[in-house]
């Protein structure tokens, strides 16, 4: 693994996925609809808009990984952060890393994080873009990773962090340091040991 594109590289969760992967030694592409970003060694930055085709094939050419921190703009209207871009890469790029919310992991065996009676209604849209594409990604052959977060803590990384395939880690606090986001996925980029896993992460308790 030595190239990879970042979508949302300016958000919380994007900006530290981004420094923790040059830390790695790897080759970085920020993609963003706007911002500054502080040139790097080894960081390329493309402006544009996972909706538009041609911004696409261009941020992705030529990369071995697809890394999506997207954040939706509003949380009361409906959004296909994933969706929109999932379809165009899947014959270009094979591993991708998704950065999203804990709806979408099991509560128990019958049923789902977003299922329980405590789960907050605001994330009601942006946990549908998670489960309309997690069924597509169970079907296709892509090597993928669903990183689902509690709530994202805008901290470098002063504690631990847990993770656990399927559910939120057992004995794990309620939120994760944005730091602990990208170590883990740059861990992952390498190790590849959550393939084709949701996969929930929390800062211990």
């Amino acid at each position: 693994m030595e190239r990879i594109v970042v979508f949302g590289a300016t958000g919380t969760a994007g900006g530290f996925t981004v420094r923790r992967c040059l830390d790695k030694g790897l080759q970085a592409t920020a993609f963003t609809r706007g911002g500054g970003i502080e040139p790097a060694p080894n960081l390329v930055v493309r402006h544009g808009d996972t909706r538009d085709a041609d911004d696409l094939r261009h941020a992705i050419e030529g990369q071995e990984a697809v890394v999506s921190a997207l954040g939706p703009r509003y949380l009361d209207a409906p959004t296909a952060l994933v969706s929109d871009w999932l379809s165009a890469i899947e014959l270009d790029v094979r591993r991708v890393i998704v950065i999203g919310g804990a709806g979408i992991l099991q509560a128990d065996d019958t049923s789902r994080v977003h299922e329980l009676p405590s789960y907050p209604p605001i994330f009601k849209h942006v946990n549908q873009d998670m489960l309309d594409v997690y069924p597509r990604l169970q079907e296709g052959e892509l090597d993928w990773t669903m990183v689902c977060c509690p709530r994202i803590l805008d901290s470098k990384a002063t504690v631990e962090y847990l993770v656990a395939d399927n559910k939120m880690p057992a004995g794990g606090g309620q939120s994760i340091e944005a730091e602990n986001i990208g170590s883990f996925v740059a861990r992952e980029l390498f190790k590849a040991a959550h393939l084709r896993r949701r996969v929930g992460i929390c800062s211990v308790a």
